[in-house]
């Protein structure tokens, strides 16, 4: 079922151009590449990640109201920033 899904998705994407979007479509990330990932400022949160978020790609926050979903976004924003 899964397999399927991502079949139709990916030929969706494909069919308006937007297949670069794709995550099979980018370059592998050296798991020691340090400088692929971005720190969210957040020690726990980095080292669940394995360093961070991962540069260039689309990565959503998501969470419970009150979760600390705007925590992590402003601890990444004052890493990347400062």
């Amino acid at each position: 079922m899964a397999n399927q899904l991502r079949a139709t998705l990916e030929s969706a994407l494909r069919s308006r151009k937007l297949d670069s979007t794709l995550t099979s479509m980018l370059p592998p990330v050296a798991q020691q590449d340090r400088s692929a990932r971005a720190a969210t400022g957040l020690s726990q949160v980095d080292a669940a990640l394995q360093g961070g978020l991962l540069r260039g790609q689309l990565s959503e926050i998501v969470g419970t109201h009150s979760s600390g979903r705007t925590t992590v976004l402003l601890g990444l924003l004052a890493e990347e920033y400062s």
